[in-house]
């Protein structure tokens, strides 16, 4: 059975999923310059705070097919959204290296699901014929996003600051979980 919210994730939201994507980058491109202006982090620092979103993102990628088994497409999308959310959110207000990797590690547990349920979710839900487009299509939706991420998320930060950036992001995130609570009830 097609779950719906594949489908619309697919023709109706191309750009904020692209949007999403760029939130997914602002850790790798934009959490050293946050360190560094919190509490003056240096390279090694900021390495490890990346390598422990990037573990988190693992071991919740390594978990998708026991959660696959119990929830819909659907519900996953809306815990990622929810977990990326509330990583962003802790990271907005942290004042301590500490609770940053705290927030990086949520936010990682939510890229960790979301990355293995677009690809299940649009694979299953496409037909054979149309496979190579639309993965091509989530591929080029992640890349565009990377590129994207430090035009749209530089400017914002040197506007109202790194942390509140991160606020925004994760308030996008919540809202998406949101969205998709919606659609799951509808």
């Amino acid at each position: 059975m097609l779950d719906r919210f594949c489908l619309q994730l697919l023709f109706d939201l191309r750009i904020p999923v692209r949007l999403r994507r760029g939130v997914c980058q602002m850790i790798p491109v934009q959490i050293p310059f946050y360190l560094q202006q919190l509490m003056g982090a240096n390279a090694s620092q900021s390495g490890l705070a990346i390598a422990l979103a990037t573990l988190a993102t693992s071991i919740s990628a390594l978990s998708y097919q026991r959660l696959k088994a119990r929830f819909t497409f659907t519900n996953i999308y809306a815990i990622a959204f929810g977990l990326m959310g509330i990583g962003y959110l802790v990271i907005s207000f942290a004042r301590t290296y500490e609770i940053v990797l705290i927030g990086l590690a949520i936010a990682g547990l939510g890229v960790g699901l979301l990355m293995p349920n677009m690809n299940v979710c649009l694979t299953s839900s496409t037909p054979a014929s149309l496979r190579g487009r639309i993965l091509g299509g989530l591929t080029t939706s992640f890349f565009l996003g990377q590129f994207i991420s430090p035009f749209v998320s530089q400017p914002l930060s040197q506007w109202v600051s790194l942390g509140t950036t991160y606020g925004l992001a994760g308030g996008l995130m919540l809202a998406t979980a949101a969205i998709t609570l919606g659609v799951m009830f509808r």
